[in-house]
């Protein structure tokens, strides 16, 4: 099952995504009405919104050497 989702690098996808929803979620304003999805897309948005860019030249890229060998 696995050979699947790293066959199309899906796990570094589906991994980036989750951590982007805990950090909003962690990070944000609890939203006055938890039901209201405009209100918590809001609050997440300000979230991004001040985070600081990331510079490439401070960015550090990487592959598993034996990553596409498989």
């Amino acid at each position: 099952r696995t050979s699947f989702y790293e066959q199309y690098g899906v796990i570094c996808d589906v991994v980036q995504n989750h951590l982007t929803e805990i950090l909003t979620f962690v990070a944000m304003e609890t939203p006055a009405n938890i039901s209201d999805s405009e209100e918590i897309h809001r609050n997440k948005m300000k979230v991004y919104a001040s985070l600081e860019r990331l510079e490439k030249r401070s960015a550090v890229t990487g592959q598993y050497q034996a990553y596409n060998s498989e």
